[in-house]
């Protein structure tokens, strides 16, 4: 971009920040395909602009990523009536500093967009496309056994809720979990898995069990008749 259109006196907005400033700076990297290893063939440490500032590394886009319970979770709040500025007070007050959430505003309006545009083209946003198959599979041949659904309503996941004797959430990651507080209010006891928001202490109501329990309850669940 000409110097001259930042110099105009009549611009009206102001411009945007250079990305490109002419950089030396490179890491090259090579594979050695008879030894079948990695080495750097070339590194240039010589940069031709500021460093950003540690304190907001983590909100530059190479380092920003929505995490798949964190999309879950979000699209679930949205569902709720919540506005994408409230879900990300809800995000943030979810983590003890701002950057462990992972991303930014911008981020969370991104996703929302390519939910829409996905739902829009009919194809699902989340889901293992093996693992429902297995549901499909499993109630064809157990009908009065077992029932499997693969979709996301707020009226049928309240309905799915109230109907349960216990709700298992074995989740990895749960940076809130809303699930086991709906369980609590429809009167369920919720078996979780101690991480995260799932990490209740002295809540009358709530099973935490470690990952080796997890497993074991995954296990016995994958072997009943």
């Amino acid at each position: 971009m000409e110097l001259k259109h930042f110099e105009r006196i009549d611009r009206k907005m102001e411009p945007r920040d250079l990305t490109r400033c002419g950089c030396l700076a490179k890491l090259e990297i090579e594979l050695n395909e008879e030894k079948g290893v990695w080495f750097v063939k070339e590194f240039d440490n010589e940069h031709t602009h500021e460093f950003a500032n540690p304190d907001h590394v983590a909100t530059l886009g190479v380092h920003r990523v929505m995490s798949d319970s964190q999309k879950a979770q979000a699209v679930e709040l949205r569902m709720s009536g919540l506005r994408p500025f409230q879900i990300m007070e809800v995000m943030e007050n979810n983590h003890d500093e701002l950057d462990e959430v992972g991303f930014v505003m911008k981020d969370l309006y991104n996703f929302f967009t390519q939910y829409k545009m996905k739902n829009i083209k009919g194809h699902a946003c989340f889901g293992d496309p093996g693992f429902e198959g297995w549901m499909r599979s499993i109630e064809s041949e157990y009908k009065d056994k077992f029932r499997g659904w693969v979709g996301f309503t707020v009226l049928v996941s309240h309905r799915i809720t109230a109907c349960c004797d216990i709700l298992l959430m074995p989740s990895r990651f749960e940076p809130c979990g809303l699930n086991q507080l709906y369980a609590m209010q429809y009167g369920i006891v919720p078996v979780v898995h101690g991480t995260g928001g799932l990490r209740v202490k002295n809540q009358e109501g709530v099973a935490n069990f470690d990952d080796i329990l997890a497993k074991s309850v995954a296990f016995m669940v994958a072997r009943v008749d």
